[in-house]
């Protein structure tokens, strides 16, 4: 095959050559434009149409996201000593007589203990604190009192963030 094509080439005037290696030029330019070039700068069109569109989305995302946390920061409940959120809690239900002692365990952590309660009232009481929105209850023991519904209660509260 290769002597062929150089029988063919030897075969040819200088002139037939020129226009044969300029037509394959112009041919090799051609394609590529049309394999190289061209898909690049229709990329590049679409890229500066696009562009604009992606960044503003991207800034309402962001503006979005600090929206976000603004609404968070405003929704969170504001801390509350866990103490003193148990205490009044305790005083509205009528509790706070019978408990013996509110100790601190921490900063977000307290120990409730309570020598004589009625069961029913201890754990209507754990329910309705169970509502507030900064208070847990972690652990309880509960133990009974010899005869009737009274029982001796050790909890451990923790204040949610």
């Amino acid at each position: 095959m290769t002597e062929a094509l150089k029988t063919f080439w030897r075969d040819r005037s200088e002139r037939e050559r020129n226009v044969i290696g300029a037509g394959a030029f112009l041919l090799a330019l051609a394609s590529a434009y049309a394999y190289a070039w061209l898909p690049v700068t229709r990329e590049r069109d679409r890229l500066l149409a696009s562009v604009p569109q992606l960044r503003d989305a991207a800034q309402a995302m962001e503006r979005d996201a600090e929206e976000l946390d603004r609404l968070k920061a405003a929704t969170r409940p504001a801390p509350r000593d866990i103490k003193a959120a148990i205490e009044q809690s305790a005083a509205v239900s009528g509790l706070r007589p019978a408990i013996a002692e509110v100790a601190p365990l921490g900063a977000d952590r307290a120990r409730v203990v309570i020598q004589s309660v009625r069961g029913a009232d201890w754990f209507s009481w754990v329910a309705r604190l169970q509502t507030e929105p900064s208070v847990r209850l972690e652990s309880a023991r509960v133990a009974a009192l010899g005869g009737g519904d009274a029982v001796k209660v050790e909890a451990v509260f923790a204040a949610t963030r």
